[in-house]
């Protein structure tokens, strides 16, 4: 999987992201409360999954295009690194 990453001095870059298993999690809304389904992630799902956390990063994807998408009906994917 590739990834695009923009830094500070706005330059754009790929990344490959280790494949494996991720659990997928679908959040719809404003990305000023994206940070509500991380507490849920780690803070509620992943304790009671029978998951574990692999030492690699948590990337979003996504789906909707802001410009154009009103923020509450935003989509974004969390993928998120399990064994």
């Amino acid at each position: 999987v590739s990834a695009f990453l923009l830094n500070r001095s706005s330059d754009l870059g790929v990344k490959e992201i280790e494949g494996g298993q991720y659990a997928v999690f679908l959040y719809r809304g404003s990305y000023d409360k994206l940070q509500c389904a991380y507490n849920f992630i780690f803070k509620t799902w992943l304790p009671d999954s029978r998951c574990t956390l692999r030492s690699l990063p948590v990337f979003e994807k996504f789906l909707s295009d802001a410009r154009y998408t009103p923020p509450e009906k935003t989509k974004t994917e969390i993928y998120v690194p399990i064994e």
